[in-house]
């Protein structure tokens, strides 16, 4: 298998184009609508071949597959759609989180182009159990917020308490903390302030760990920024009596 990673859904398509052209004849034009995506996507492209015999087994992606047969003849099984063969030229598309299987079941050798636009930080693939229901499947960002945001959570004369989800690119906007205040990691990672006069430094929040924050110094503001490309989730306790 060759696996290419892009920086683009461009070019993958640019070059998946190029290179079915000097194999097989111009395929028929895919096209996938996306939705919006709450984290980053990254596109992929990958030349499988196929043994006879061989299959890909059931799997599905967090994200579209575009697949292009360079030569061979080759099975493809989508949830909620008939079988189909598909031979040197033809084309196929598998939709989000949508279970499929692909098998050559000839004595001879086939290649697919699969061309991919996934979540990032997602693996691949998600093997069996998942079923072969038309229904589509979770996958593990789909219970993400869409944005970033503060969910207050409890608030008394002590204490005042909220839950921060930031995702990545999507940072929360200036703001200042007038008290010290612990912050509880839920999904850590590496959470980057940036002072209003554009100075920045870093905080390495572990999974399952608590960390100790004093009050912001006077007259200044900071946002916070996801450095990394998971979401990170917090919940925080600001102290408002201090002694």
């Amino acid at each position: 298998m060759k696996s290419f990673l892009l920086g683009a859904t461009f070019a993958s398509i640019l070059i998946f184009a190029v290179r079915a052209q000097q194999t097989a004849p111009a395929p028929t034009d895919l096209h996938a609508d996306l939705a919006p995506a709450k984290l980053p996507q990254e596109a992929i492209l990958v030349e499988r071949d196929f043994a006879p015999g061989e299959s890909s087994g059931l799997h599905r992606h967090c994200g579209v597959e575009l697949a292009y047969v360079l030569k061979g003849e080759m099975e493809v099984n989508v949830a909620g759609q008939p079988t189909r063969r598909v031979h040197a030229g033809d084309s196929f598309r598998v939709g989000h989180t949508t279970g499929h299987e692909v098998n050559n079941t000839t004595t001879g050798e086939s290649a697919l182009l699969i061309g991919y636009v996934l979540d990032k930080a997602v693996p691949r693939e998600f093997l069996k159990p998942y079923s072969m229901s038309p229904l589509p499947e979770p996958c593990p960002n789909d219970s993400l917020p869409a944005q970033t945001q503060r969910i207050p959570q409890f608030e008394n004369d002590d204490v005042k308490v909220w839950k921060s989800t930031i995702l990545p690119n999507a940072p929360l906007a200036m703001h200042r903390h007038e008290h010290p205040r612990v912050i509880i990691a839920l999904s850590g990672g590496t959470m980057k302030i940036v002072q209003q006069n554009g100075t920045a430094g870093s905080h390495i929040w572990e999974t399952g760990k608590a960390y100790w924050l004093p009050a912001n110094p006077p007259n200044t503001m900071h946002a916070d920024v996801n450095a990394g490309d998971k979401p990170i989730e917090v919940v925080v306790v600001e102290l408002k009596k201090e002694n």
